[in-house]
């Protein structure tokens, strides 16, 4: 049975899960390696999804470990990455990890483990290494995917849908900011 999660950010179209019970529900263990302010968000959102069975957590800091899994119930929590290589358990890794620098080792680690990888942005910081990242992915038949937080931004498809394609005809300039701060309405703080 093949599932088709209908929130993107929490998982991956086409991923073969277990069937659990007489609800059809199909679930799978995932774990997510760093849980700072984006993994802590997605951790969040996984432990409350239908489709995870257990959740497992990794971060270094020791502090943030034990309060996110205070907050999710995660099965584990470790600081090592290995131990979610080492759990053949867990099919679905979230990395969420800074400096940028260790997103090319981990995801390949995982992918090398065969897990199915969501990886936050950037997916490396040398062509060659987001190359590998890919290949090892296709010949593993793994699913591979870089979490595009503003994908489904109201505000981005908002302006998408004012700029019709056809009126442009090079690249335009343009400098954004981004910010967790509030607004009360679009442009004003």
């Amino acid at each position: 049975m093949v599932l088709f999660c209908a929130a993107p950010s929490i998982g991956f179209a086409g991923i073969r899960y277990r069937e659990t019970g007489d609800t059809g529900v199909q679930q799978v263990e995932v774990a997510v390696i760093g849980t700072g302010w984006c993994g802590g968000i997605r951790a969040e959102t996984l432990s409350r999804s239908s489709i995870v069975d257990k959740l497992h957590i990794c971060d270094i800091r020791p502090d943030r470990l034990a309060e996110v899994k205070k907050l999710t119930n995660a099965a584990t929590a470790t600081s090592d990455y290995h131990d979610i290589l080492k759990n053949d358990r867990i099919k679905v890794v979230y990395i969420s990890t800074t400096p940028e620098s260790n997103h090319y080792p981990i995801a390949r680690d995982c992918l090398k483990a065969g897990k199915h990888v969501l990886l936050e942005k950037p997916i490396a910081l040398e062509l060659f290494e987001a190359d590998e990242l890919i290949e090892i992915a296709r010949r593993g038949n793994l699913k591979f995917t870089i979490g595009y937080s503003q994908r489904f931004n109201t505000k981005l498809a908002y302006a998408r849908k004012k700029i019709p394609s056809a009126s442009i005809r090079r690249a335009p300039t343009a400098t954004c900011r981004r910010s967790t701060a509030p607004m009360t309405s679009c442009g004003a703080p």
